[in-house]
């Protein structure tokens, strides 16, 4: 900004604050989304090595039977 924080009216420090609020969040989406993609890889190849498993699949299957 090229006015100094002092001089900007009630308005002007509210849009401020919103826009830098906005920025953060977006920056901390961003941030987060790497570790979310890691725990689902995570989920998918802890379930990928149930399903080798015959007595497993079926447990999933009943387990997802049961919940519908």
């Amino acid at each position: 900004m090229s006015k100094d924080w002092d001089s900007l009216s009630r308005k002007e420090k509210k849009d401020a604050a919103q826009s830098t609020l906005e920025m953060l969040e977006q920056k901390k989406k961003t941030e987060m989304n790497p570790l979310l993609h890691l725990f689902y890889l995570k989920r998918i190849r802890t379930l990928w090595i149930y399903l080798k498993r015959p007595f497993a699949v079926v447990v999933i299957i009943v387990i997802i039977w049961r919940m519908i």
